[in-house]
């Protein structure tokens, strides 16, 4: 009798982890949607209405792009806060691009191999630009840094001539 209590006892164990385990794992899917809007694909975070531009390959032929301060999706609206890891990586066509001041970072090479790329205006609201971030931008010619940025990852500007 003793060890059927025991085995009754340890599957009502396991059944509350299994149900606490659900239960965290399920917020944490629900916390990220994915848009596309313009052209320009995001990452939205449902947790505190931001979106972040994400990798994408329909830039690779983009010539221009213009962020916008914020997106809506679904009736819910987005601020854009950053641009991610690599999102514009290795678009060689890309020669401007125009970043709102509700952008605070840009990811880590978030402009790498962009070699058409010849200027570029940092918003005074980014604080990081993130490693290899223009690694590579050939063409690069001017760029404004202000004052509020307080970190550059390593490599950020290498092989840029």
């Amino acid at each position: 009798m003793k060890s059927l209590t025991l085995s009754i006892m340890n599957r009502k164990l396991r059944l509350l982890f299994l149900l606490l385990a659900l239960m965290l794992t399920g917020s944490s899917f629900a916390s990220t949607l994915y848009y596309v809007v313009d052209d320009i694909r995001y990452a939205a975070n449902t947790v505190d209405n931001t979106a972040q531009v994400v990798s994408y390959g329909s830039y690779k032929s983009m010539t221009e792009i213009n962020i916008p301060a914020s997106i809506t999706a679904d009736g819910v609206s987005y601020k854009v806060t950053s641009l991610g890891d690599s999102c514009f990586k290795g678009c060689t066509s890309l020669t401007s691009v125009k970043i709102p001041a509700s952008v605070t970072a840009l990811g880590d090479s978030c402009f790498n191999d962009c070699t058409s790329l010849e200027s570029i205006t940092i918003p005074a609201s980014v604080t990081k630009l993130g490693w290899c971030c223009f690694k590579g931008c050939t063409g690069l010619t001017s760029i404004t840094i202000p004052n509020s940025v307080t970190w550059l990852g390593w490599y950020c500007f290498n092989d840029c001539i």
